[in-house]
């Protein structure tokens, strides 16, 4: 279970998922840019159609959550996180991963009013007007791997986080004489 954040000064107190607690992969808190991103994550979540709460201080404003469900993730922390914040026109930000293959997750906040991810990064989290987004990039290549972000001069701030694929199990080919028994 994979939940992007973007919001415009609050911050998480917490995330549960069917009431259990997601853990913080990667957050940059509220400063003097006034914005505030996070990335959690719950290892072997239950599947179903549950609720996801996610708990925060301050009101609603400009407030945007994602929330995505892995299949044939490894059941282990992120393969690696990354953040970075300025007043800057676009933001690009390098995640480096171990693994081949690789989800990247990433939350973007700026005090713009447009923003567009670069391909192939697919949106995921929709602008509001706080302009917070968010995107992903599936079967990232292993090594560096850059998002980024085109928008107005701005302050903004981008956290993100790559979670890897299981390793490929290995089959062994048995043969039996006379079959399995």
């Amino acid at each position: 279970q994979i939940v992007n954040w973007s919001v415009s000064q609050q911050t998480v107190t917490g995330v549960t998922w069917n009431g259990a607690a997601l853990t913080l992969a990667e957050a940059h808190p509220s400063g003097t840019d006034a914005q505030n991103t996070e990335i959690w994550y719950k290892l072997a979540p239950e599947v179903g159609s549950f609720n996801c709460v996610v708990t925060w201080t301050g009101g609603l404003g400009g407030s945007n959550v994602a929330v995505t469900s892995l299949f044939g993730a490894k059941q282990t922390t992120p393969d690696s996180t990354a953040e970075a914040d300025g007043v800057s026109s676009n933001r690009s930000l390098i995640i480096t991963t171990v693994a081949p293959n690789c989800w990247i997750y990433d939350a973007m906040a700026d005090v713009s009013n447009a923003m567009v991810a670069s391909s192939p990064q697919i949106t995921n989290l929709n602008q509001d007007a706080s302009t917070s987004m968010g995107s992903y990039k599936k079967d990232a290549k292993k090594g560096a791997n850059i998002l980024e972000w085109v928008f107005a001069s701005n302050a903004n701030c981008i956290v993100a986080a790559a979670f890897a694929p299981d390793e490929p199990i290995a089959y062994r080919n048995l043969y039996l004489k006379g079959g399995f028994s």
